[in-house]
């Protein structure tokens, strides 16, 4: 017979199995940008995504409202938002949710200077492609 204090031993120190084959957590990303076609072909790169889950908002305001009501881990803005609501909406979501990744696209070197002192996580100039998005959403 064998010895069974043998058998705990062996796997003592070892997850269980359903601990090391979890799923990564989704993330919820909220696009900033104005309504349109740019919008749309913006909004289905974001939800070829894997593990994320994709709202929409269509200006400062309304994305700032949604992300007080709502747990939130990422913001996408786009370049059709105004230069001044992208800054002003960086600089107010690290103020108050600084836990929140804020990834802001460009047009200029100069836009990417200013965005970064008001707390853009990370930005992209305007001609992106999905993995660089992806790689933006998830590090």
């Amino acid at each position: 017979m064998p010895d069974q204090s043998n058998q705990k031993q062996i796997f003592t120190g070892f997850a269980p199995l359903n601990e090391l084959h979890t799923t990564p957590k989704n993330k919820t990303v909220v696009l900033v940008s104005l309504p349109g076609v740019r919008h749309n072909v913006f909004l289905n790169l974001l939800r070829a995504l894997p593990q994320t889950s994709v709202c929409e908002a269509y200006g400062a305001l309304s994305a700032f409202e949604f992300i007080e009501i709502n747990q939130v881990d990422v913001i996408v803005i786009d370049t059709n938002i105004p230069f001044a609501e992208r800054l002003a909406l960086i600089a107010r979501i690290k103020n108050n949710f600084p836990h929140i990744q804020c990834l802001a696209f460009i047009t200029t070197s100069k836009e990417k200077r200013l965005l970064e002192s008001a707390g853009a996580d990370k930005i992209l100039f305007q001609g992106y492609s999905l993995q660089a998005i992806e790689e933006a959403v998830f590090s």
